[in-house]
């Protein structure tokens, strides 16, 4: 404790101002007005204070308590962590603080539930749902957030004393002013002002009241600022005029059912089952982008960690006209004045004054002050010199901060202040159903060199020398003490600086290479710092095209790239990442921390050359920030590729800060320097090898020597945790060779293989895909001999199996992919069991300098299946994945208006990426859902129940709707689920770039509308333009309708559910929140054309099955739906609140003018929005796609046992060996690993091999120790003279004692 206010944290640290707070408040004042959001907190400081005083705690620990819960909500939004679960963890907390003796955790939960039902009933309408273990995790992230300074000065002895100096004596005034210091707990005057300086306000006011004499010579004669007095009495007559119109049992509940909810939060008391088996309590969780405390604290209390935040946007005007050769600047200026010829467009070659300037380049950055149209365009392209031609991009970097609960922060180190910026996830606690129980922390450590053991390769003399390592980043100071071999600083920005004003480039270089404090990785590596953001985090594609060619002109070797985004379509980019690798740059990058959502793996990382990197903490869980995968270029045709690759520690890693000390720091952008520092210590270890270690062949090392994390899926891990010592022994006896990621397809294995492992195949389905990753070690191109061979195992049924594969031409660079659709045989129809084989493949890439043949690695992929009889119609889905549209290319905005901190859709729509939990639902209700990714002429009707169409922003072609009539006269329901469309909102919601000077129109809104009344046309049914918001009741569930749509059309012989909520486009349009709208949400119909004709249910909302931004879930509504299209039958809940259909509206919403879709759509070919309304001219509808099933070649013996293992990497030649001064040193703290590393054998060759099971060894085991025990007693208990013979039956033969 501090000896004085002054020298106290309270002082230092916790003192804010109203600036401060407003910034920081950004993102819920982005939802409630300041004036809500000062009521909301008004709630919970009654909260806290009833529960203190049912407690009969003292009022100094109700007013910590208090000031604890304000401090974490000035550092974090409202959003991060349930007030209701943090409300009694302060309290808790401050009772051991204030000395008042610790709180039986049963006591404080039974008080918390009397309180919520006896005395919250009107803002809580369920009971308390927390239990301890909520209480006690919480309570461990509410002290790392307050940075350990517990202690809180408070008002109440200064108030004592300057009463008692004023007025000796005086009761009532002490009285007064003594419930004022206890009002004021309800306003940010404890955040802003120091204890005693409250205290006066309070005496101030008491004095005005009671209009005591003398009050004002009094106040006068004090040495304090009495404007600060006064700013503190209006901050209280505020909060009392305030009081005067708030009536808080009629407003408190409409707030907090706006305030978006963490999910997965207990909605109900668990079952006593439920509170011994914590997996009851869901799954993992958090908060993105909530904030945290940005202090570093020097005494080593709590650091500050870091989140990068990645978008772009088109510079309007300016394009990258890549070239297809390097050329000197005037050559290319020749080349672009040849290609446009003479039209009239004025243009202009953007200079750039940067050191890859002096060289030729593959690009140049041209400026048209006209639009450069479809005509200027082809004239570009038409040039023979000319590749592609794209915009220019502004890439945007938000450095955010964040705490150990995951919760994050914008952070702008330059001006030292933090500002909330929150999306709306998960309940911040980590309770994966794999940990079992409640179990200590491990301590953090200080150095991750430590822990990952890099002290073994230095003191084997490998400490990075002789490798030139690029940071790509803010920049890094010239003599910082932590570098010794700072190689080379290049500035790529406008800013004429090389230092780095932001902190996140020093850390970065730092955690690979500092010699001080808190060590790096490689200290003797060559720097080369490229600073390519400015202190405004904001750079541009042509910076890093130029900064790569450079890298390449330097020769580096290892590449970190701790940025990243959604744009995986950002050509110039992509192209340029190829060419890095394909010169020999191991690229290291941050896989994302927009986890725990599915689909969210970022750019580069999730190419297939880049080494992606996700994080993880030190207990060896998933880092809750780290995105998911699968990558999601594939869509909708494909399927998505395993990322991120390997995972390594990036919660509180130590690192290198712009003052010359160390830091803390957390993300997904501390797990990539980890990595690329490790990259770069191993390379340096095996410089003696030459051209051997390459991109793909130090990613095999890497993958083949992590370590797999149990109980996580392949999406979350890739291929397990950092591993640096296995994979230096790895790299020391690696043989070129190409690999496989994953090495082995078991589609029974769970949880590993989600979501492969969750719905069996059967005949007739939707072939399955893996989309397995060829990493080419042999050479940067390669190819495959011959097709893949599928070799079925006759006794575990693979000849069930019909295989189809596709592939590229050419593997390049390192690295290309093998497309694998498995589908069930015609025999298997109503088979049911585990169906067997193995893939063969041959790569072959050409011969190095020296070798006269080409190089060649034969590689076998083990397959494995579980096959079940074909369901029944009525219990198979099919997913509409085809009318899917996301970011990039387009401006396709969030389906929820109120998420304004991440207006792109770009998580691919998908039942495994952002309807996972969706998904999972179904599976766990019975229902088998498959993913159409091809038009709806592409698939028999008669094998589907029901139809899904979720929140689709694609335009039908005229055939798709002419079918789908069909198919519903033929029995085939439909279930859509749309959401809001308002071209009036949409123009509202265009966003104007201040850097790039354009507007970001939207290119439909959360679905396309038009295009789905389009389709549901035939049976009278339209959407309307009215956006809805709000809470409403259903049955006994409550729900959340997200910024939806009206249903402006429906059939008399329908039935609807109409429900008044708040029509949200007035309040885009005009700002008032109050006007409500009385409109149909939910329509169930009955067609009628055939007597087998199906049913159609129509909702206006996805927001409840989408993990983006959902609210309240409404998967038992979908099961409701889905109950109703397969019997018929409308389930109570349905049928109790459903009427008659509205009369329907003359004017339904329109295609807006001037739309891009049709540069997107795989649909339209030209523009949209006509005055009739056309959806504008369609392409020709494709042709479906017809797999070319493989010839299967039969093998008639079992599988292998181990043909399931994962595939070892081939060694060298059985004579080669490590350098000398390598052999002994690397014994010391070395695991053992055999030091060949046997490739796998062939099956037939494997099948052979003689095993004894490990049930006989036990036996056998078993058998000794009994005939040894029986031995021991023998030799030791008394016994009359026997014959040597008998002595030896006794032993094996037992009698009986007579």
């Amino acid at each position: 404790m501090a000896g004085n206010f002054w020298q106290s944290s309270h002082y230092q640290q916790w003192l804010l101002d109203k600036q401060d707070l407003l910034r920081e408040r950004h993102g819920d004042l982005q939802i409630f007005s300041e004036e809500e959001y000062q009521k909301i907190i008004i709630f919970f400081a009654n909260f806290i204070q009833v529960l203190g005083e049912q407690l009969k705690l003292r009022q100094q620990v109700i007013a910590t308590a208090t000031v604890y819960f304000k401090r974490f909500y000035a550092r974090n939004s409202l959003k991060c962590i349930d007030p209701l679960l943090l409300a009694p963890t302060c309290v808790f907390l401050a009772s051991k603080v204030e000395e008042f003796g610790v709180i039986s955790s049963n006591r404080l939960i039974s008080t918390c539930q009397a309180v919520v039902k006896n005395k919250l009933s009107y803002a809580v309408n369920q009971e308390y749902a927390y239990r301890t273990s909520h209480i006690l995790e919480c309570e461990f992230y509410l002290l790392e957030m307050l940075d350990c300074c517990l202690i809180v000065y408070q008002p109440y002895r200064p108030l004592i004393h300057y009463a008692q100096d004023m007025v000796p004596g005086d009761e009532n005034l002490l009285s007064l002013a003594w419930r004022i210091v206890n009002d004021s707990l309800r306003t940010d005057v404890c955040l802003l002002y120091p204890p005693y300086m409250i205290a006066l306000g309070a005496l101030h006011m008491a004095c005005v009241v009671t209009s005591k004499e003398g009050a004002k010579q009094w106040f006068a004669e004090l040495s304090v600022d009495l404007e600060q007095v006064l700013e503190i009495t209006r901050h209280l007559l505020a909060l009392y005029e305030l009081w005067k119109h708030f009536d808080e049992k009629k407003e408190v509940q409409h707030l907090l059912s706006r305030m978006p909810k963490p999910r997965n939060q207990p909605s109900r008391p668990p079952s006593q089952a439920q509170v011994q088996d914590p997996n009851s309590m869901g799954q993992d969780s958090m908060n993105q982008n909530s904030q945290g405390n940005s202090l570093n604290n020097q005494n080593g209390c709590v650091s500050s960690q870091v989140d990068v935040q990645f978008s772009t946007q088109i510079v309007e005007g300016e394009y990258i006209i890549a070239f297809t050769g390097y050329y000197k600047a005037e050559t290319r200026r020749q080349y672009i004045r040849a290609a446009l010829g003479k039209l009239s467009v004025p243009w202009q070659i953007q200079e750039r004054n940067n050191p890859a300037s002096d060289y030729p380049s593959d690009f140049d950055l041209v400026k048209f002050e006209g639009e450069c149209g479809k005509t200027c365009m082809d004239s570009l392209l038409g040039h023979p010199c000319i590749k592609r031609v794209t915009p220019q991009r502004l890439v945007t970097r938000t450095l955010t901060y964040h705490d150990e609960n995951d919760s994050l922060l914008y952070y702008n180190e330059s001006d030292g202040h933090a500002t909330p910026f929150c999306h709306n996830r998960k309940l911040f606690l980590n309770n994966h159903s794999r940990y079992r129980s409640r179990k200590l922390l491990r301590s953090i450590p200080h150095q991750i060199t430590t822990v990952l053991q890099a002290d073994v390769l230095w003191n084997a003399g490998v400490t990075g020398a002789g490798v030139k390592v690029a940071v790509f980043d803010t920049g890094l100071s010239k003599n910082h003490p932590h570098f010794k071999k700072i190689k080379e600083r290049t500035n790529w920005t406008n800013e004429k600086t090389l230092d780095d004003g932001l902190g996140h480039g020093t850390f970065v270089a730092g955690v690979i290479a500092s010699h001080k404090q808190c060590l790096g990785f490689a200290p003797d590596a060559e720097l080369h710092i490229f600073r390519v953001f400015t202190n405004n985090q904001v750079s541009y594609t042509s910076w890093f095209l130029d900064a790569f060619n450079y890298a390449i002109l330097k020769k580096i070797n290892v590449l970190n790239l701790s940025i990243g985004g959604p744009d995986f379509m950002d050509h110039p980019f992509v192209d340029k990442v190829w060419e890095l690798t394909a010169n020999g740059v191991i690229m290291v990058s941050a896989i994302g921390n927009d986890g725990p959502l599915y689909g969210t793996l970022n750019n580069p990382a999730d190419q297939m050359d880049v080494i992606g990197v996700g994080g993880i903490n030190f207990e060896d869980q998933i880092a809750k920030f780290s995105s998911r995968g699968m990558t999601t270029w594939e869509l909708p045709e494909g399927y998505g590729r395993v990322k991120p690759d390997i995972v390594t520690y990036g919660l509180y890693v130590q690192g290198s800060s712009v003052k010359g000390d160390c830091r803390s720091l957390s993300g997904t952008s501390v797990a990539s320097p980890v990595v690329a520092g490790a990259v770069t210590l191993l390379a340096s270890g095996v410089l003696h090898r030459g051209n051997i270690i390459n991109p793909a062949s130090m990613k095999q090392a890497l993958m083949a020597s992590a370590r797999r994390l149990p109980g996580i899926n392949m999406f979350e891990q890739g291929h397990g945790k950092l591993d640096l010592l296995r994979a230096f022994q790895l790299l020391t006896s690696y043989k070129p060779q190409a690999s496989l990621s994953p090495s082995y397809i078991d589609l029974t294995e769970c949880p590993y293989m989600w979501p492969y492992c969750t719905q069996p195949l059967y005949h007739s389905a939707m072939p399955s895909i893996v989309n397995v990753t060829i990493l080419n070690g042999m050479g940067v191109s390669g190819r495959l001999v011959e097709p893949p061979k599928w070799y079925p195992y006759i006794p575990q049924n693979g000849d069930y199996l019909d295989l189809s594969f596709s592939y590229p031409e050419v593997l390049w660079p390192w690295s290309g992919f093998l497309a694998i659709h498995i589908k069930v045989s015609e025999a298997g129809r109503d088979w049911e069991g585990i169906a067997q084989g193995h893939v063969n493949i041959i790569i072959e890439s050409p011969p190095e300098d020296g070798e006269e043949q080409p190089r060649r690695s034969n590689l076998t992929l083990p397959l494995r299946v579980k096959v079940i009889p074909t369901p029944p119609r009525h219990k198979r889905l099919l997913w509409d994945q085809f009318h899917n549209l996301r970011y990039p290319p387009g401006y396709f905005p969030r389906d929820n208006l109120r998420m304004k901190n991440d207006p792109l859709d770009w998580n691919g729509d998908h039942i495994h990426t952002n309807f996972k939990d969706m998904y999972q639902h179904l599976r766990n209700a019975g229902y088998y859902i498959e993913a159409l990714g091809y038009p709806y002429t592409c698939f028999n009707a008669s094998n589907y129940g029901t139809l899904l169409l979720v929140d689709s922003e694609e335009e039908f072609f005229p055939e798709e709707m002419a079918k789908l009539r069909g198919d519903v006269d033929n029995g085939l329901s439909l279930i859509v689920f749309a959401d809001w469309y308002n071209t009036t909102v949409m123009k509202k919601v265009k966003f104007y770039d201040e850097n790039t000077r354009q507007w970001w129109l939207p290119d439909t809104g959360g679905a396309n509308i038009p295009a789905i009344n389009d389709l549901l046309a035939s049976w009278g049914i339209a959407f309307g333009d009215t956006v809805l918001d709000g809470e409403y009741t259903l049955g006994h569930h409550q729900m959340y309708y997200a910024s939806g749509t009206n249903i402006a059309r429906f059939p008399e012989e329908g039935r609807v559910i109409v429900q008044t909520l708040k029509d949200q486009g007035v309040e885009v349009l005009e700002g008032d929140t109050t006007v409500s709208e009385k409109g149909a949400i939910l329509g169930t119909f009955q067609s009628k054309s055939t007597e087998s004709s199906g049913r159609l249910v129509v909702y206006g909302d996805s927001n409840c099955l989408d993990n983006a931004h959902q609210q309240k879930d409404c998967f038992w509504l979908l099961e409701a739906m889905l109950e109703y299209t397969s019997s018929g039958k409308l389930p109570a809940v349905l049928s109790d609140s459903s009427e008659s259909p509205l009369p329907p509206l003359l004017e339904l919403p329109q295609r807006m003018k001037g739309s891009h879709l049709h540069r997107y759509s795989k649909v339209l070919e030209s523009n949209l929005g006509s005055s009739d309304d056309t959806m504008g001219h369609a392409r020709p509808i494709p042709g479906c796609p017809k797999l070319e099933l493989a010839l299967p070649i039969p093998i008639n013996m079992s599988a292998p046992t181990n043909l399931f293992k994962t595939t070892r990497l081939l060694s060298v030649a059985p004579g080669w060996e490590a350098p000398l001064h390598l052999r002994h040193k690397l014994q010391i703290g070395m695991e053992p690993l055999h030091s060949d590393f046997p490739m796998l054998l062939q099956a037939e060759r494997a099948a052979h091999t003689p095993t004894i099971p490990v049930y006989l060894w036990l036996a056998m085991l078993a058998v000794m120790v009994v005939l040894l025990y029986r031995f021991y007693m023998y030799w030791n208990r008394p016994r009359r003279k026997r014959t040597r013979f008998k002595k030896l039956l006794r032993v094996f033969v037992p009698q009986n004692n007579v």
